[in-house]
């Protein structure tokens, strides 16, 4: 990726357009984190079930507080639950901020390079927050 945007920026791209790639890695990792985040809390969540429903049919319990539900599946498994969960949606609320200022200047960028072309074919989606509310 690195040489592609070396390349890139000494050929006809203007420095604007380097940089966009570069972003482009970027925002791609944080999609990546972003899912395998949400795949690890899901595998979480489902020891975390299967042992609150263990527990469950072994004492009868039905119902309970939150500290009643992380006793009884156990302690530090629903910490790492909550620790997982928080930290997904603080990554996930980044990586979309991110994302969505490369889209934008993505789209911006093509539209200079590339003026009597609609992006890939399909409407594009609102450059600012105030356009997609």
């Amino acid at each position: 990726m690195r040489a592609l945007i070396y390349s890139l920026s000494r050929s006809s791209l203007v420095a604007k357009e380097a940089e966009l790639l570069s972003k482009l890695g970027v925002a791609e990792a944080q999609y990546r984190s972003v899912v395998a985040l949400v795949e690890q809390r899901n595998e979480l969540h489902l020891v975390f079930q299967a042992r609150l429903q263990a527990a469950n049919a072994a004492t009868g319990m039905s119902e309970g507080t939150l500290e009643d539900v992380r006793g009884v599946a156990g302690k530090m498994l629903g910490r790492q639950l909550e620790d997982l969960t928080n930290e997904l949606y603080r990554t996930t609320e980044h990586a979309i901020g991110f994302n969505r200022d490369v889209y934008v200047a993505a789209v911006s960028s093509f539209k200079r390079l590339f003026p009597k072309s609609s992006m890939f074919g399909v409407q594009d989606l609102p450059l600012s927050k105030s356009d997609a509310a």
